[in-house]
């Protein structure tokens, strides 16, 4: 039988929690995670409950942790004396499968025992994906790497480490594949190993898979089925060991070993561990304390730490129980005398379990490809073209493999910008699509915005200028009714001071013309007519019987005064009331008077009925507000503002609680924050004012008005009725890079010049407050032209659709004189684009989905003649689609002629603007583009079109008096680099200086398609003392790399165009002149690649082909004669033709480093003929070191070098002579019929 209750009254009130308790019993429940805890009372003497995982004891299913008896007893937890009822955790399982299991506990105690269980936590464990941002390049760029460490946090060694890491990722160290599986035998508590890795993201569309699976082997402290002694050793900086008091770490003794040591009497070292024995080194010396040793409070040993001499000793604990305690090391407090306590280290003796665990870990590499750089100097001429100075076109970056060397042309692309709007807290996953998006600030987060900024996204949040909305009069109560702001209270009816109450032109729709409430504010007819109404309200057609929230009746089917609903006579719209003649009821409030004319305002109907209600929208139920109030501006700048330009701000209060009663929620109390809306992305705190912190599950809260509820219950307990909480919240900030604002058109319903021009004044006022932000206006085209200096950009709403409430319709709109008026607005914001940078957001109505293209398309086209960006939605803006892309391009036939968006607007987006034309990557190659682009927001669509190509040399190549200079850059064998420059002075390009070097000439310079070898000649004077006869004789610029360009001298860094990259071929020179041959890129394929057959040997002596030993007869000597024939005797004394075909390489002398190859070498004398003689003067005791040669001979293979067994020819194969003979009788080199063809056999040396 199991008992419960609110927990043991003996205990404090703040300490107690719910429990269930039985002496013998069973409970079962269902749970769904990988890790189990289970929450105990414990208490002196009390019971135990075997415990169960779907059937199975923990410890039987092989998880870590595992416990299989729940012990309530106090007293077997070691927490020392004077411990009490308290509550506990204890881990019963970690890493369970993941999915549903059973848990079942079972109490079988004797009478009086309990097993007391508080409850269980659950925890699901999860590994969160890691990706790897990557380029299209090879593993040795630096963005294509990472470092994977593996540190071992534990308490204990890991052991036999396995980890399966996928072929495409590189060892760096290496430059090979990881073993698999990649093997580490131990990794000791604290280390770590880097996995240094490398990816090649060529070939890869988005990325790759890393996924690797781990397994390894774990210590369970916990199992007490001990497999393995384990000897720890703890440094004093370990974090197991716990050090309270003032301790200090520093080498002490003449042996300088690192000790933690403290003076104070009373300060402790504790220690957590299962260890069977401990061994601490303590430092002794004269006059040194004697410490007290504790296990789970109980003093089990004294060490005294008096020594003749200073000396480290080491003390041991031994024969302790296998079990978790607590061993305390201290100084007793109140000792007398030193009382230095310092120890170096301690090493635990632990019987402990090892586990085997297998893990993966996802890891994914995402790959982009390497842009080019952008471009400058682009600008679009007074016809309407395109044209380039050829600006900045060789860039290089060191970070990135990327350049604009041999850029060849500019690809203008364009695509339509795009715009959307949602107010609401759904539907956000398709605005990554648009290039500028409005939100309501209360709808999102601050990381949803700073994601959308990242791709290049302008975020605008919206705040409504002209009228505000409501707020719930019990915002604890959904149902509660909707009112203005109350703010400071001296408004109209006790609301807000800036709220409006007519004036300033005011008229509601049907109010009549001669009513002097309009101009003047007195309660007369202008006319002095008797049937002016002198009522509560204006004088107006509308009739009686209808009412100022007439809608909502209307609406639900209700009847109006009269009687009458929606379909027998009463017609109505939300902002205007009934004035159907036809009802037989209709009673109009200016009394059938015959002067009545219609004034055809903007004012809600039947609003002057309500003086002490605000003036409102009849349609939002919003509220107008005064833009001449200092109050509002006030607002709008240190909240509304605030909120969208701001980032989240972290808020701490105080608060005292409410008790509050509904049908709905029961009893609770309640409090409201002062600031919202409340950022529900950060985390929100409520603290007692005990420092108890309420739970998620104890209250809840409205993040749009910071209204909090809170459990009665959990408050009662606590004892926080009237006590102060704390309440810690991030108040919404929303960081965006603009303000929508919307309502403008307020100005039409009040349209004195006085509360325009009000308007306008505060508008540019706040501009100046951020002026770093964008500013939008929506409608307000009555004061457009005072704004539009403080707006990027400006909204024109329905004006090619519309939306017909009654029937549910769309349609685009016939109405002449709403037609004129949009014309009037389509010419004014031309002649505004005149003068003023600023786009036009274009924001019409149509259906969603494939019924409404047909709209949608008539509205794009449209929107684009005018330059505008174009946005269609349903009526209700709640459904955010993905951009639509126009069918066809027929707007362009009806761009009207001068209009400022298509001529005098820059091709190039200045990145204040959102423009219509962008320009896009056109090359994927990373190592070196032959394009340049530019891309602004990086919006996951791609529509772009082009419209233009440029060649990069059209600018200064063309001018009529050009600047131009031959460059050329050798980079030689050995790696120096050489540069030289036809003009007549020296040249600095990318950092390297190009010698003015007149006689410089190339021949002509073309170039093919295919695959020919494009080769050119260079003639050149030797004038430079870097150029001499004898480095060209010498071969130093023998296949030298060679790059060959003209450029702009006045601006060598931006214009340049290669002509020829190659590498350096024959050379010819004279006394004063040299001549080579430049051999194209293309040469490469034209030279023999791979091996063939030949009758002498391929390899050269000694390579790895021949294997052969050179090194061991290589000899060294000096010159002894010198002949006239060029040949030389030498101290070198060798059989003869021992050297034959070797090199010879002077090691001093005018010949220094250069190598001739030998002829002839006579063993007697030492004498060597070359081939070719010396360049210079070869004299007496010039020093020489000489390598044999071979002449890849068979026989001398054999028997010279006794190496074939390497040899590389095939002797013996048939020749063309072979091919061409024939048989002849009178020889005897005719096969028998049927018999093989007998070759010679060679006998192989042993």
């Amino acid at each position: 039988m199991w008992f419960n209750d609110k927990g043991y009254d003996i205990m404090d009130k703040e300490q107690r929690e719910p429990r269930h308790y039985c002496i013998k019993g069973k409970a079962t429940f269902m749970f769904s995670g990988t890790n189990l805890t289970i929450r105990l009372m414990l208490d002196s003497g009390q019971g135990t409950a075997a415990i169960y995982i779907d059937g199975k004891a923990p410890s039987a299913v092989g998880i870590r942790g595992a416990v299989d008896i729940l012990d309530c007893n106090l007293g077997h937890y070691g927490f020392g004396e004077g411990a009490t009822m308290q509550y506990h955790d204890v881990v019963v399982a970690e890493g369970l499968t993941d999915g549903s299991h059973t848990c079942e506990i079972y109490a079988n105690n004797p009478g009086g025992v309990y097993f007391l269980l508080a409850g269980a936590k659950v925890h699901h464990k999860e590994i969160q994906p890691l990706t790897i941002p990557g380029y299209h390049a090879s593993e040795t760029l630096a963005f294509n790497q990472a470092t994977l460490r593996l540190v071992n946090e534990s308490k204990y060694p890991m052991r036999d480490i396995t980890i399966s890491i996928p072929g495409r990722a590189i060892n760096r160290d290496t430059g090979k594949s990881f073993p698999n599986p990649y093997v580490i035998q131990e990794l000791g508590v604290g280390e770590q190993i880097p996995l240094l890795i490398g990816v090649d993201g060529r070939g890869y569309e988005d990325g790759i898979d890393l996924t690797m699976n781990f397994h390894a082997s774990y210590c369970d402290p916990e199992s007490t089925q001990a497999t393995t002694t384990l000897t720890t050793v703890l440094d004093p900086h370990s974090n197991r060991i716990n050090l309270s008091g003032y301790w200090l770490f520093e080498p002490l003794s003449a042996s300088n070993v690192l000790c933690g040591f403290t003076s104070n009497a009373g300060d402790t070292l504790t220690l957590w561990t299962r260890a069977k024995s401990l061994t601490i080194t303590l430092l002794c010396d004269w006059g040194y304390p004697t410490l007290n040793v504790s296990v789970d409070g109980n003093i089990m040993s004294q060490w005294s730490l008096q020594a003749d001499e200073e000396t480290f000793k080491d003390f041991t604990l031994s024969d302790l129980a296998a079990e978790e305690k607590v061993i305390t090391i201290n100084v007793p407090k109140g000792h007398q005398g030193d009382s230095t306590f310092a120890f170096s280290r301690i090493v635990l003796t632990e019987e402990v379990s090892y586990i085997r665990s297998d893990e993966t870990i996802p890891i994914t590499m995402s790959f982009d490809y390497i842009k080019p750089f952008g471009i400058e100097g682009l600008a679009q001429n007074s016809d309407g073209q395109y044209s380039y100075e050829g600006t900045v076109v060789r860039r290089t970056d060191d970070s990135l493999p990327r350049r604009n060397q041999g850029a060849k042309e500019v690809r203008i692309m364009r695509r339509h910008a795009t715009f959307a709007l949602n107010y609401s807290d759904a539907n956000h996953e398709n605005l990554k699509y648009y290039d500028l998006v409005v939100v309501d600030p209360g709808t999102v987060t601050r990381k949803e915005v700073a994601a959308w900024q990242k791709l290049g996204i302008k975020v605008f949040g919206y705040v409504s200028f002209g009228e505000e909305d409501g707020v719930t009069l019990d915002p604890w109560d959904i149902t509660s009714k909707i009112v203005p702001h109350t703010d400071d209270g001296k408004g109209v009816g006790g609301y807000a001071s800036y709220y409006m109450k007519g004036g300033y032109g005011y008229a509601e729709l049907n109010q009549c013309l001669h009513d002097g409430l309009i101009e003047t504010q007195e309660k007369k007819c202008l006319l002095g007519d008797s049937h002016y109404f002198t009522g509560v309200g204006c004088c107006t057609r509308v009739c009686k019987h209808d009412s100022r929230e007439g809608y909502n009746a209307w609406t639900a089917g209700e009847t109006c005064g009269g009687g009458h609903t929606k379909s027998d006579y009463w017609v109505r719209t939300g902002d205007e009331a009934c004035t159907n003649v036809e009802c037989p009821n209709y009673s109009p409030y200016h009394g059938g008077c015959p002067h009545y004319e219609h004034h055809d305002g903007w004012g809600q109907d039947l609003n002057y009925t309500t003086p002490d209600y605000p003036d409102q929208n009849g349609i939002w139920g919003s509220t107008y507000v005064n833009p001449l109030a200092p109050r509002w501006k006030e607002k709008l700048s240190t909240f509304y503002l605030r909120r969208v330009f701001g980032l989240p701000k972290l808020l701490t209060e105080k608060v005292r609680l409410t008790k509050y009663s509904s049908d709905l929620t029961g009893t609770s109390y309640i409090f409201r924050t002062r600031e919202y809306p409340i950022d529900k992305d950060e985390e929100v705190h409520l603290y007692s004012a005990s420092g108890y912190e309420y739970t998620n599950l104890e209250f809840n809260f409205d993040p749009t008005s910071g209204a909090f509820q809170v459990e009665a219950e959990a408050v009662e307990t606590k004892g926080d009725q009237n006590t102060e909480l704390t309440v810690t919240y991030h108040v919404v900030g929303m960081g965006a890079d603009g303000v929508f604002m919307d309502t403008l058109d307020t100005v039409d319903v009040y349209p004195s010049e006085a509360f325009q021009q009000g308007m306008a004044k505060m508008i540019n006022e706040l501009k100046e407050e951020y002026p770093e932000k964008s500013f939008l206006a929506n409608r307000g085209f009555s004061i457009t032209k005072d704004i539009i200096k403080s707006c990027d950009y400006v909204m024109f709403e329905t004006f090619i659709s519309e939306y017909n409430w009654e029937k549910g319709e769309y349609y685009k709109l016939t109405d002449l004189d709403t037609i004129a008026y949009n014309e009037d607005i389509k010419n004014m914001l031309r002649n505004l684009r005149k003068d003023y940078h600023f786009d036009v957001l274009a924001l019409n109505y149509c259906a969603d989905g494939p019924e409404g293209d047909e709209l949608r398309e008539l509205i794009a086209q449209e929107c684009y003649a005018e330059g505008y960006m174009s946005w269609s939605s349903n009526i209700m803006l709640g459904n955010v689609q993905k951009p639509y892309l126009v069918k066809s391009q027929d707007w362009k036939k009806h761009i009207k002629s001068g209009n400022p968006f298509f001529t005098d607007f820059p091709a190039v987006d200045s990145a204040r603007l959102v423009r219509e034309q962008n320009e896009q990557e056109i090359s994927g190659d990373y190592s070196e583009s032959n394009r340049i682009w530019k891309r602004l927001p990086d919006v996951e669509r791609d529509d772009w079109y082009e419209i233009s190509r440029i060649p990069v040399v059209s600018g200064w190549l063309e001018r009529s008096v050009t600047t131009l200079a031959w460059c050329w850059r050798l980079e030689l064998s050995n790696g120096n680099v050489m540069c030289f420059t036809s003009c007549d002075v020296d040249l600095v390009i990318d950092g390297e200086t190009y010698e003015a070097f007149a006689g410089f000439a190339p021949t002509a310079v073309s170039s093919s398609d295919g695959l020919a070898t494009d080769n050119l000649d260079v003639q050149g004077m030797i004038t430079s003392d870097r150029i001499t006869a004898d480095d060209i004789f010498l071969g130093v610029y023998d296949n030298a790399k060679i790059r060959i360009f003209i450029c702009d001298y006045e601006h060598p860094q931006q214009n340049r165009f290669i002509l020829r990259e190659g590498r350096i071929g024959k050379i010819t020179s004279g006394k004063i002149a040299f001549k080579a041959e430049i051999r194209g890129l293309m040469d490469a394929f034209q030279q023999q690649a791979g091996d063939l057959y030949q009758r002498k040997c391929r390899a050269r002596l000694g390579d790895s082909r021949c294997k052969y030993q050179a090194a061991a007869d290589t000899a060294t000597g000096e010159v002894t004669s010198v002949r006239d024939d060029g040949s030389i005797f030498t101290s070198i004394s060798r059989t003869d033709n021992f050297f034959n075909y070797g090199i010879l390489t002077f090691e001093s002398g005018l010949n220094n480093g250069s190598s001739y190859e030998v002829e002839q070498s006579l063993g007697s004398n030492g004498q060597i003929r070359f081939f070719s003689p010396p360049m210079h003067e070869v004299v007496v005791g010039d020093r020489i070191r000489i390598v044999p040669g071979c002449d890849g001979e068979p026989s001398t293979c054999k028997n010279r070098f006794h190496n074939m067994i390497n040899f590389r020819g095939e002797p013996y194969i048939p020749g063309n002579d072979y091919s061409v003979s024939y048989p002849m009788k009178v020889s005897g080199n005719i096969v028998p019929e049927g018999a093989s063809v007998r070759l010679k056999t060679y006998n192989f040396q042993d």
